[in-house]
């Protein structure tokens, strides 16, 4: 069986930032863990389903906040005890704004590992 991280084809970065989900009606907060040029790992408590999409602000640290809309590839709960404690969601980008995209870019380009990973960003 192929696992996510090999299907996966944007390299991805560790980040911690803060997000906030624009729903019909609502909002949700919740926090970006991970991050490429087209999608992400994001944590929060709020239930989200395959296939919906939606509109969030991420607060990435030194730079002011930009607006994505993305659909949902898949959702794992996470369990504190007997109870569902939060939800780690993949997403992936439907729109960015193309400044916005462009730092995306870069941010992930300068903090991967190894040299060689350059090209595997550089082709997106």
């Amino acid at each position: 069986m192929t696992s996510r991280s090999d299907r996966r084809r944007h390299a991805r970065v560790p980040v911690d930032w803060p997000l906030v989900i624009r729903m019909k009606d609502r909002t949700a907060v919740g926090e970006t863990r991970n991050i490429s040029a087209r999608g992400a790992l994001i944590q929060t408590e709020r239930l989200l389903h395959p296939k919906e999409k939606f509109r969030a602000f991420m607060v990435p640290a030194n730079r002011q906040a930009f607006r994505v809309s993305f659909e949902v590839a898949w959702v794992k709960a996470e369990a504190s005890g007997r109870r569902i404690s939060t939800y780690i969601i993949g997403i992936r980008f439907t729109r960015v704004l193309k400044g916005d995209g462009q730092f995306l870019l870069d941010f992930v380009r300068t903090r991967l590992p190894h040299p060689d990973a350059l090209r595997l960003v550089a082709s997106l």
